[in-house]
């Protein structure tokens, strides 16, 4: 005997999950800038393009950041796009970079190799890892949309779908990725990078992009005003969506 399929939820709470650092630099390589705004981003893939009936719960952005003394001036920039993401209602994960020494080839004349400081995410796909299985075990979402191309995440995925088969719920993880335009001489788009656990695939192309790209100047010394004069009218368009970003 199969297996009673679970009934769909109406409406379907989704949860985006965006690995900041992993999808600035996708945005940069396909659209020559990597700068968005995540809670545009979750409007998107909560839009009638992908799907009716989906109502978006929370956008959950996780990077890496410099620290004030390694890179005081990445940091101040940092600090201030994720002010910029809290104030419309992205609820954030942010943890320092680990430095290490490095020797480079010396492009620029003089030695031919020089010592250079290098600053890495430690602990950030885990922590997004963690929580997509832990909000998945407290009925936080019926839709997850990963948005990565880090092949890390795929386990994770997997234990979300296991969750379905244990718990008798409706459950399904979706991959928001950076495609390439169709190849007009072929009609088909060139190869991507994408997550292989996740049953359903979301296209982010250039239209969306134009649409979510962030153009907001961070390093801006007057940036309070901009964050003001940008967060009102996001705020009145999104009503009571853009209040706290933790579950309840």
């Amino acid at each position: 005997m199969f297996p009673k399929i679970p009934e769909r939820p109406s409406p379907l709470n989704v949860i985006v999950f965006v690995d900041g650092q992993n999808f600035y630099n996708d945005c940069r390589k396909m659209f020559g800038k990597g700068e968005t705004h995540p809670h545009l981003l979750g409007e998107e893939l909560c839009s009638e393009r992908f799907g009716s009936d989906r109502k978006l719960r929370q956008v959950r952005f996780y990077t890496g950041i410099h620290t004030p003394d390694g890179n005081p001036k990445m940091h101040a920039y940092m600090t201030r796009r994720l002010e910029m993401m809290k104030a419309t209602g992205v609820w954030t994960f942010a943890r320092s970079l680990k430095y290490s020494k490095e020797w480079v080839r010396n492009r620029e004349g003089g030695p031919e190799f020089i010592e250079i400081t290098k600053g890495r995410e430690k602990g950030v796909d885990v922590r997004l890892a963690l929580d997509l299985v832990w909000l998945a075990l407290a009925e936080g979402f019926d839709v997850a949309v990963v948005v990565s191309t880090d092949t890390d995440l795929d386990e994770a995925v997997k234990d979300v779908l296991e969750l379905r088969e244990i718990t008798g719920r409706w459950l399904a993880v979706e991959n928001a990725v950076c495609v390439p335009p169709v190849n007009p001489a072929t009609g088909r788009r060139p190869p991507f990078k994408r997550l292989r656990s996740a049953r359903r695939l979301l296209r982010i192309d250039q239209e969306i992009f134009d649409r979510i790209r962030d153009d907001t100047d961070y390093w801006l010394n007057d940036f309070e005003e901009e964050l003001d004069e940008q967060v009102e009218p996001l705020s009145a368009d999104r009503g009571e969506e853009t209040g706290s970003a933790e579950l309840e």
